[in-house]
């Protein structure tokens, strides 16, 4: 027996433009709803620059869609976008993107300029990995404070606004979540990559916010079939071996007893690692 949906996507009215979150990882990722709205679609878009997708596979995609989305670049986006909303004062389209639509500026630029066109717009959400991370690691997300990018560096030049904000989140006893920043050839950072940076602000700037000894989670390729969640001392993961991107970052703050033992049982902590931070008995 074939099963249907019942659900669809709210636009009654027609044309309109769609956001759709692809998830994490692999085309895989895209929930039912996101794959019956981009089917129904007269024309799929689709972008991937914003968050690498490792194992994404186009012609999989294309399989499961019954049609090949046209592939877009940051330009099409950022520079271009009349080009995409022109087919949507005309007809329905979809456009598929990483993660969940609206957590990219990008994203809801492109929403913002389509209602001010008068075109309908929806969002069918996908996993972002700003919920995902915070998951896997096991820690509390009630307790986060702000979430940051680390750049490249340089030459010897530090952007100081990531280490400034795990300082402050620190100082209220909350974690911080740190994106790893992707160049503009498409190299991602590494968690050793980031790491051996932070130390080397660390040495320069002596601020004290960051030890050898100081508690980091880090994750590799959440959401695929082999993810890594490791938690442990700067020291230690510099050299971890977490394979290939995408990388992310956690600094615990201050640890509810509860996510103390996540970190260990489920992140691999040490207790020496552990000790290294406070943390709440009750």
């Amino acid at each position: 027996m074939r099963y249907e949906c019942s659900w669809r996507v709210d636009v009654q009215k027609l044309p309109c433009l769609i956001l759709v979150g692809l998830g994490l990882h692999d085309e895989c990722g895209l929930t039912l709803r996101g794959l019956k709205s981009a089917r129904d679609a007269d024309h799929i878009f689709i972008e991937t620059y914003t968050n690498y997708m490792p194992d994404m596979s186009f012609s999989n995609l294309s399989n499961i869609l019954g049609k090949e989305p046209i592939k877009l670049i940051r330009k099409d986006l950022e520079e271009d976008s009349g080009r995409i909303l022109e087919y949507a004062k005309k007809s329905k389209v979809a456009v598929l993107v990483p993660g969940d639509p609206l957590i990219a500026t990008t994203h809801v630029q492109l929403a913002v300029e389509a209602k001010k066109l008068g075109i309908e717009v929806a969002v069918v959400p996908g996993v972002s990995i700003l919920s995902a991370a915070i998951s896997q690691s096991g820690l509390q997300s009630y307790k986060f404070g702000k979430s940051v990018t680390l750049p490249f560096a340089r030459g010897r030049q530090f952007f100081e606004t990531p280490f400034e904000v795990v300082r402050e989140n620190k100082a209220k006893g909350l974690h911080t979540l740190m994106y790893l920043d992707v160049d503009c050839e498409g190299r991602s950072m590494s968690i050793g990559e980031a790491l051996a940076l932070i130390m080397n602000w660390e040495e320069t700037e002596r601020k004290g916010v960051f030890l050898p000894s100081t508690l980091v989670v880090g994750l590799a390729r959440i959401g695929s079939d082999h993810p890594v969640v490791k938690a442990g001392s700067i020291e230690e993961l510099r050299t971890y071996p977490f394979g290939p991107p995408p990388h992310i970052l956690i600094f615990p703050g201050r640890l509810h007893f509860m996510e103390r033992e996540a970190l260990r049982y489920l992140a691999g902590a040490s207790e020496e690692s552990l000790e290294s931070i406070s943390w709440a008995k009750k």
